[in-house]
């Protein structure tokens, strides 16, 4: 490629092709945009109800990030609809493009299945917390915490199919917990 083809380049072509991926994880840590079809990665990555529900809710229904992952779970484990309100300030990096409101979303899940509602119930703060770091720490070492730097390689369709694979995740990780 000649040196004037690279310049024009933006910055997010750049990123979609090999070096450009190569590039990203040596220079910013960050997983490249993957390069197999939309289609394979929802059959091998994506499964159950959650994952479908929050694509509708984020894509078609108008909801945030938080609000469509929390919607997901409240929805899928009938809970009260009022419930997703909670979410709201957490969308968008709390309006700040800062942590993910699909991991704050998340954890919201998380605390309306299995968190306490008595200062007495230890054993459900302590379950619940354990659930939260192990959804933190799959998040963490899958995608950036922050919704500025997952913006920066994608957009809203990154943010949809990171939304989607942390839906599955947490679903597995609730439907494992119930089951124990």
């Amino acid at each position: 490629m000649k040196e004037e083809e690279v310049s024009r380049l933006s910055r997010r072509r750049f990123l979609h092709t090999i070096a450009g991926g190569v590039m990203g994880v040596s220079l910013l840590g960050v997983s490249p945009p993957s390069l197999g079809s939309r289609h394979q990665e929802k059959e091998k990555e994506e499964k159950g109800k959650l994952a479908d529900e929050l694509e509708a809710n984020f894509t078609q229904r108008g909801f945030s990030c938080a609000e469509s992952i929390f919607r997901a779970a409240v929805t899928t484990y009938g809970e009260s609809e009022e419930l997703v309100r909670l979410a709201t300030p957490f969308s968008g990096g709390m309006g700040q493009r800062d942590l993910c409101g699909f991991l704050g979303g998340g954890v919201l899940a998380i605390g309306m299945l299995f968190g306490r509602t008595k200062p007495e119930e230890n054993e459900k703060k302590g379950k619940c917390i354990s659930l939260a770091s192990e959804y933190y720490k799959w998040w963490n070492s899958n995608f950036p915490l922050h919704c500025s730097d997952i913006r920066k390689y994608g957009g809203k369709e990154m943010c949809t199919q990171n939304g989607r694979k942390a839906a599955g995740y947490l679903e597995e990780l609730i439907e494992k917990e119930l089951k124990s």
